[in-house]
């Protein structure tokens, strides 16, 4: 294959994985193919003083060295593009959202003001650079604002059945995932069934 030939080659491999490519990187790897390629013939001799000469220019009493084809390993092809680089990272999608205090079902005894602890479970964490929230329901209302908490305190919990439910919403204010309903008990003793 002639010079030219694998020079013209070698640019248009080049343009074709050029995007992703600085121009650096581009015009280096064509100055070492035209060198490459411009030194097709070497010639080597010894000089006046014993010394070896190395050269592309023909000598008298020089003989040619044989240079054998130089190897190539072909480019993977970029499957992907410069603007994918560019692209905002996307939040990853919740693997579980879950009351895990208190249990599902448990019930509580209290013979006065009865307060309970909430905690939330969320796999993978709260992905707050996406503005993502969690928002509390009891019984089917708003504890309160959405925030970045996982803990709440009810206060003064009526006796009876509760419901508990976490949502998670985003900055938009829409959900995007829910844990199942969880359920506990309030019991208290009631002034009917006091003794005498």
């Amino acid at each position: 294959m002639s010079p030219d030939r694998a020079i013209g080659l070698v640019a248009r491999k080049c343009v074709v994985y050029a995007e992703p490519m600085n121009r650096l990187s581009i015009s280096s790897i064509l100055a070492i193919v035209c060198l490459q390629s411009f030194a097709a013939d070497i010639y080597r001799w010894k000089d006046d003083h014993g010394n070896i000469i190395f050269s592309d220019t023909p000598q008298a009493g020089a003989e040619q060295i044989e240079v054998g084809e130089i190897m190539t390993v072909p480019a993977e092809r970029i499957t992907h593009s410069i603007s994918d680089l560019n692209e905002e990272p996307k939040a990853a999608k919740y693997d579980s959202v879950l009351i895990t205090s208190p249990s599902n079902e448990q019930s509580f005894r209290d013979n006065g003001t009865f307060n309970v602890d909430v905690a939330v479970s969320i796999t993978p964490p709260l992905q707050v650079r996406f503005g993502h929230q969690v928002q509390l329901l009891v019984d089917g209302n708003s504890h309160a604002d959405p925030g970045r908490q996982t803990r709440f305190t009810l206060n003064d919990v009526e006796r009876g059945e509760h419901q508990l439910q976490a949502v998670i919403v985003g900055s938009d204010g829409q959900v995007i995932e829910r844990s199942p309903v969880s359920i506990f008990f309030l019991q208290k003793q009631s002034v009917l069934n006091r003794a005498p």
